[in-house]
């Protein structure tokens, strides 16, 4: 698997590598599109032929129903799900028609889970379900597992793109065409490109080719980051979204070092704010000690005050002291209002853990007006 995921690699470097060397300087990204053909690569993986139908014995669906509505008054989440795909793959339109009957009303979740078993099943009686009655299952995980598995194009044709433009049909589209490009990136790079002559949206597109660079940079971040700065933007957010995805593809491998000095010259380049904010959160995660070096780094740029504030969401919850000190050092002005406001909730939380410490550090802290000191240690010595 591994050779073949970089195999593929090597080929989608190449097809980038032809669609930058053949545009004009200065030209929309729209030029870079491929022919459809190309989405017919050889490289794509045969869809996976589906399961026959369940014979049924008489009175076999009836059994298993019956003990539905004692399983959901009785909170058993688990066996509630598995009993639903027990009947999801005996007669999954009868299940989802149970689903409408029952009292109380489960959650519209548990239709996914049952349409998901359906599209392993019996994909197009599934996507036909779909359209008619939950559009918004084309953005639920179930969904795009079962794209994924099935490895069948055309099942996201008929699926997410068929979804109104908006948010929740992007996001979609983005975690689909990462999760497919990490196994196969030359086809996923190839069908992303081939959006622009369906006249599929811009932004739409955009979140699409996110996805591919994410996976992208996972293995070869020099020519996921080389594509982006040879991209044309479709609108002022494009960039940032396509160097967030490199960032995001590079921390999540572990690739701190190279995401911190390709991304830490560009400090002053607001196209790479979302970057920053996305390896702060990953540097404070996987080796928090960095974090304050990192900062250090950014002092005085565009991009320090969004990148502060993302290191100290992660470290809130695990380490509010390390959070509350981080905050104190590189906090522009610690007497600004919204700077105070941070400094309150963060002491209140570590007083949760120990309150003795942090009205030590109240008293101690560098740059706090006396005024201020007074009402940071009003709101730890508060209930809560």
């Amino acid at each position: 698997m591994r050779r073949l995921v970089v195999t593929g690699i090597i080929v989608f470097v190449g097809i980038l590598a032809g669609v930058i060397a053949l545009r004009p300087r200065g030209a929309a990204t729209a030029a870079a599109a491929l022919p459809e053909r190309a989405i017919a690569s050889d490289s794509v993986a045969p869809p996976i032929v589906p399961s026959q139908p369940v014979a049924v014995a008489p009175g076999a669906f009836e059994a298993l129903a019956a003990g539905l509505p004692a399983l959901l008054q009785a909170k058993m989440r688990d066996d509630y799900e598995a009993r639903l795909t027990q009947l999801a793959k005996l007669d999954p339109r009868r299940t989802l028609d149970l689903l409408n009957d029952l009292e109380p009303k489960p959650s519209d979740r548990l239709k996914d889970l049952v349409l998901g078993v359906w599209m392993h099943d019996a994909p197009r009686l599934a996507l036909a379900w779909a359209q008619a009655n939950r559009l918004s299952f084309f953005a639920a995980p179930e969904y795009l597992k079962a794209c994924f598995d099935l490895r069948d194009i055309s099942l996201v044709d008929a699926g997410v793109m068929q979804m109104p433009d908006g948010q929740q049909k992007n996001s979609a589209l983005q975690r689909l065409t990462r999760e497919w490009a990490k196994v196969d990136p030359a086809f996923m790079s190839a069908w992303t490109q081939g959006l622009v002559a369906r006249g599929v949206p811009g932004e739409t597109r955009d979140y699409a080719m996110s996805g591919v660079l994410e996976a992208l940079a996972r293995e070869a971040p020099d020519e996921a980051i080389r594509w982006v700065q040879q991209a044309t933007p479709t609108d002022n957010n494009t960039m940032r979204r396509y160097y967030q995805a490199v960032a995001r593809g590079m921390t999540d491998t572990g690739k701190l070092e190279a995401a911190e000095k390709f991304f830490g010259a560009q400090r002053d380049n607001p196209d790479y704010n979302l970057a920053f904010n996305q390896i702060v959160q990953e540097v404070a995660k996987q080796a928090p000690e960095r974090v304050d070096g990192w900062l250090k780094s950014l002092a005085g740029s565009f991009a320090q005050g969004s990148a502060l504030g993302s290191a100290v969401g992660v470290l809130s919850d695990s380490d509010p002291a390390a959070a509350t000190r981080l905050f104190s050092r590189h906090a522009e002005d610690p007497n600004g209002a919204g700077a105070l406001r941070m400094m309150q909730r963060l002491t209140q939380r570590w007083a949760q853990r120990d309150r003795a410490a942090a009205l030590q550090f109240i008293e101690e802290a560098p740059r706090l007006t006396a005024a201020n000191r007074q009402r940071l240690r009003d709101a730890v010595a508060a209930p809560h």
